[in-house]
């Protein structure tokens, strides 16, 4: 609710003040809130409590509040919250400046008839906002709240001095372990900062720049997260750079003439040009060329610039030129030529024709074979290093990293192919915390955000052995998707197979926004899917489909029906799943008619 002072009662201030009462979870989630730019603050201290009575309730929702010195406030009554005329409501003071006071709202009246203080004093503790959040929170989720269970649940609390205690009331009853990362991964979660797709990001970034560093960080960041270049790969860059590029060329299709082929062999030493080029016969090959930077040049090359779409956090591509600009990728080319690899290879490269992952897997196969290759000396061992920490290199690495942590969504109907992917992506952390801790940055951003989407992912496989819950970070149309899974039931109704079954599929895709799929399943074979939007204008779009749907999964053997409708104010994952068993109650009454 918004409070406004009307006069000279605890502080007169022309500020409002945001006092959420949306929820018991919310009290100590959003429910504080600060008086700021207050005048004539009186003498208030943290600790302090206040109550004061609804005395009159417009249509609007616009409540009259009487306290104890007559002072009266106006507050706009939050919508969905159940309040009455001569009810009384209760605030703790968290904190007080000379310029403003912090409020928490206690939900209930604190004198001896209150149902929270009569409870905690039966309990024999202190009635607190922390603990009144506490009782609260067990009250409306059905727990007992009796001496042993108050103090038992207290001790809890106490254990996480920071935590919401009603997230410690919600953990305990769904039978989540507590631990320390997994109260606040609890918590982050009821915030709503909990998603795998969105987490992705800076670790890439942070992982591609490390690789830049050395070729020895090279090779440890791409032998976590990318897949490692094929030997027969490997074995041909080796032989291209002793001067035999047959079979390398051969690998990408790309043939050369046997006279051609002489030519390469004996004359493994190739001259450079002064723009760094390696100049080589390329005739009768049909492919394109690295252009010289000669008069000619601006003839032969066609500019391109990188496509914006792909600057945003958690946009993966498979298009070089898309990714990088043809720049990048002449730039690229140019280095990978200058350190030895074949001009009708590096050509492509330059033209975008090889893929971001075909590009990498050259170039590691070039600092896997290393110790092996018969480099030119120094200077071509220099040219790998400026390659590798080039932007454009580095560009494409991040892609790929990103690219490589996302699921698929052709893989979402397979349960192995999921479980496949948190135990890939499990292991893949917990090798990039190590390799942070190595590198001696262990108490940097990058290893803390390494830390946290750890944290998530072990939260995830705990709270999947309490209930039927997924996260899926999806790879959709070119971006990092968030998705996640729940279905309606405890794993034991589920392990029952009786057939019927309701889960929620949550989706926020860039173009779509937020969509909930909402499918039920009776009896096998009847199925029921509600697609619910938060943006109207896609109402038409996604019904225009529905019949499709429909059709594709009656061809499977299932009897379907499919809607859509719009809810602005869809609830989140996380509150149906963690809200579960609570009851509709958000605050204690003690009401009578002031006005009689």
């Amino acid at each position: 609710m918004n409070i406004q002072v009307n006069n000279s009662g605890l502080y007169q201030t022309g500020s409002n003040v945001n006092v959420s009462t949306q929820s018991a979870e919310a009290v100590s989630q959003a429910a504080e809130a600060s008086l700021i730019a207050a005048k004539n603050v009186i003498n208030v201290k943290a600790g302090d409590v206040f109550s004061g009575q609804i005395v009159d309730m417009t249509k609007d929702g616009i409540a009259s509040i009487m306290l104890k010195n007559n002072a009266m406030l106006k507050a706009q009554i939050s919508a969905g919250l159940s309040v009455e005329v001569g009810q009384i409501l209760s605030f703790q003071v968290k904190g007080a400046t000379k310029s403003s006071v912090t409020l928490t709202p206690l939900y209930a009246n604190l004198d001896n008839n209150s149902a929270v203080a009569k409870a905690l004093n039966a309990a024999e503790l202190p009635v607190t906002a922390q603990n009144a959040d506490m009782v609260k929170a067990m009250m409306e989720r059905g727990l007992p709240i009796d001496k042993g269970s108050l103090q038992g649940m207290a001790n809890l609390a106490a254990r996480y001095p920071t935590a919401n205690p009603a997230s410690i009331v919600q953990m305990t009853q769904l039978g989540i372990p507590l631990t320390d990362g997994n109260v606040q991964q609890f918590e982050a979660y009821k915030e709503g900062q909990y998603k795998i797709a969105e987490s992705l990001s800076p670790v890439a970034e942070g992982f591609a720049e490390m690789a830049g560093e050395s070729t020895a960080m090279n090779r440890s960041v791409a032998g976590i997260f990318l897949e490692a270049p094929a030997p027969e790969l490997t074995e041909a860059v080796i032989k291209a750079f002793d001067g035999d590029q047959t079979k390398l060329l051969n690998m990408f299709n790309i043939e050369i003439s046997e006279a051609e082929n002489s030519e390469q062999v004996n004359e493994a030493n190739l001259q450079q040009t002064d723009a760094g080029k390696v100049e080589t016969s390329a005739e009768n090959t049909g492919k394109t060329e690295i252009p010289a930077e000669n008069e000619n040049a601006e003839k032969n090359v066609e500019v391109i610039k990188p496509d914006p779409e792909y600057a945003k956090p958690g946009a993966v591509g498979n298009d070089l030129i898309k990714l990088i600009g043809s720049e990048g990728a002449g730039k690229i080319a140019e280095l990978m030529n200058k350190a030895g690899f074949p001009e009708q290879l590096t050509a492509r490269i330059a033209s975008g024709e090889l893929t971001p992952k075909q590009t990498l897997e050259l170039i590691q196969a070039s600092i896997e074979g290393k110790e092996t290759l018969n480099f030119k000396g120094e200077e071509a061992q220099a040219t790998i290093r400026e390659l590798i920490s080039s932007e454009p290199y580095k560009f494409i690495l991040r892609n790929q990293i990103t690219s490589n942590l996302l699921l698929n969504p052709d893989d979402v109907a397979d349960q192995e192919k999921v479980q496949e992917y948190y135990q890939k992506l499990g292991r893949v952390l917990s090798e990039a915390s190590e390799l942070v801790k190595t590198a001696g940055r262990g108490e940097s951003t990058l290893a803390q955000s390494v830390d946290n989407l750890n944290s998530n992912v072990d939260f995830i496989n705990g709270l999947n052995a309490a209930m039927t819950y997924i996260q899926l970070p999806l790879k959709l149309n070119d971006m990092a998707s968030h998705g996640d899974l729940y279905v309606y039931t405890n794993k034991k109704k589920l392990a029952e197979k009786d057939g019927n079954c309701s889960a929620l599929l949550h989706l926020d895709m860039e173009h779509l926004g937020t969509v909930d799929v909402h499918v039920t399943m009776k009896d096998y074979d009847k199925v029921t899917t509600h697609f619910i939007l938060q943006e109207e204008s896609l109402l038409d779009f996604i019904a225009k489909y529905l019949p499709e749907l429909d059709k594709s999964l009656e061809n499977r053997g299932y009897h379907m029906h499919s809607d859509v409708s719009l809810n602005k104010e869809a609830k989140s994952v996380p509150e149906l799943m963690f809200n579960k068993g609570s009851n509709a109650k958000l605050i204690q009454k003690t009401s009578f008619d002031v006005r009689a």
